[in-house]
């Protein structure tokens, strides 16, 4: 260490616990260049919090045995990014159980559901967008459902901030890059603060 340096500890994070994430392969980073380019790490950097990762690439469909063991992790607030992985079928069927889960286990802690990105294959394919809009939709009936006895549950349209529009923000149409990251966590950051009471 160069003379006169000191040892200190960090300062501490604008919450106790971390913010936990699950979702699929856009959750986990998948295809940032770094790990400090995912969503995640820009949020936590802009909002001075932690978060743990649980994204799953090829995966995050709403298993109530994943939803249980989400349930025993102490958080801040669960983000439940897309879940774009499940068929339509499984979404229908698994959605509103999962979110039942994480809810009797912790009561007290805020939800947020976001609905999925726009994909590129949407602008050319009828039925692939057709597919993905059935699944936002999902989502959407849910939280809306579900919302008048559980104040704490809250929805984000990822259309807002990665739509049609975002044209340079992914490697393959799907999986954001650099830019699609920015993108992402700079449309979650107001919504996020509000919830944490950071805004």
């Amino acid at each position: 260490m160069d003379e006169g340096a000191s040892l200190e500890a960090p300062a501490p994070f604008a919450i106790p616990d971390p913010v936990l994430f699950y979702g699929t392969s856009i959750t986990q980073g998948g295809c940032a260049s770094r790990p400090g380019l995912s969503y995640q790490s820009m949020l936590a950097r802009e909002l001075n919090i932690d978060y743990a990762n649980f994204g799953f690439s090829g995966r995050g469909k709403a298993e109530a045995s994943v939803a249980g063991a989400l349930a025993e992790v102490t958080t801040s607030c669960f983000v439940i990014d897309g879940v774009q992985n499940a068929s339509v079928k499984e979404l229908e069927a698994r959605f509103r159980p999962f979110l039942k889960i994480v809810r009797a286990a912790q009561p007290q802690t805020p939800i947020l559901a976001v609905t999925g990105v726009f994909s590129g294959v949407e602008l050319w394919s009828d039925s692939e967008h057709q597919i993905r809009e059935q699944k936002r939709e999902t989502i959407r009936r849910v939280v809306r459902d579900e919302q008048p006895a559980d104040p704490g549950l809250h929805l984000l349209e990822a259309l807002d901030y990665f739509g049609s529009d975002v044209t340079d923000g992914s490697v393959d149409g799907t999986h954001p890059n650099e830019i699609g990251f920015t993108r992402i966590a700079a449309g979650m950051k107001p919504c996020l603060a509000r919830i944490l009471g950071l805004a």
